[in-house]
């Protein structure tokens, strides 16, 4: 079993140019990883015990084409972590991206494509061993797109979500609870506080941004209601004053 690896000089590059571009902006089909050639088997001992998740990122890539990097931390957080299952498993193709994602996700580790060019390149990061903040890296989606984040957990996204009604600050303020990883989530008024910007992990973001299209649309019939009725006192006025 072999793990793709690359230089330490080829990552640097590759390092640069990421933090010195802006986040590209998703396409709505979700075409960022390759298909994978076959099923994922893991694998449990006769004593219940899975494979580290050296040798899961190891299967995951051979069966994919692709070429995963981490740092030396990670790769020690990587070769000392067992993949917990209660039983052997078996992925077809159709389904292997998302369950390594979900896998990853479980353990706190996150994923992040590198490098396109030729074979996709991709980082395994432990943002707590590293200290890293992932915010900054996360792939900008349009808000029809959430679906995409979805299906994503071990990726960091951020989304726009529109607020025609409600205050983006104390939206933000009453919502604080929500954020419970500094490395990966944040929650920020965008634009003229009609809108907040939700950053974080796929599956997370997309619950967040759910729930606050839901208080929105809340606030649109609470505000409806109001109008209507201020609108029939005014109207009962009127007609008092009238007679």
């Amino acid at each position: 079993m072999q793990l793709h690896t690359i230089s330490a000089l080829t990552l640097s590059a590759v390092a640069a140019v990421s933090a010195s571009s802006e986040p590209a902006k998703a396409p709505i089909v979700d075409d960022y990883f390759p298909a994978a050639s076959g099923a994922l088997e893991i694998t449990l001992d006769a004593e219940g015990n899975g494979p580290s998740y050296l040798e899961f990122v190891s299967d995951y890539a051979e069966l994919t084409g692709q070429f995963v990097t981490f740092s030396k931390e990670t790769r020690q957080t990587l070769a000392e972590t067992e993949v917990q299952l209660s039983r052997s498993m078996s992925v077809g193709a159709e389904g292997v991206q998302h369950i390594t994602e979900v896998l990853l996700s479980q353990a706190g580790l996150h994923l992040a494509i590198e490098s396109t060019g030729g074979p996709q390149v991709i980082r395994i990061r432990d943002a707590a061993t590293e200290g890293m903040d992932l915010r900054s890296t996360a792939t900008h989606i349009d808000i029809e797109g959430l679906e995409i984040a979805r299906k994503h957990p071990a990726m960091t996204f951020s989304v726009v979500v529109p607020l025609g009604t409600s205050d983006a600050r104390l939206l933000s303020n009453s919502c604080r609870t929500l954020i419970t990883d500094a490395h990966t989530m944040h929650m920020i008024p965008a634009g003229t506080n009609s809108a907040l910007l939700v950053t974080g992990c796929g599956d997370w973001v997309y619950e967040t941004a759910q729930r606050l299209l839901a208080f929105e649309e809340q606030a649109k019939i609470q505000r409806a209601l109001s109008e209507k009725k201020r609108a029939a006192e005014a109207e009962a006025a009127e007609q008092k004053a009238a007679k």
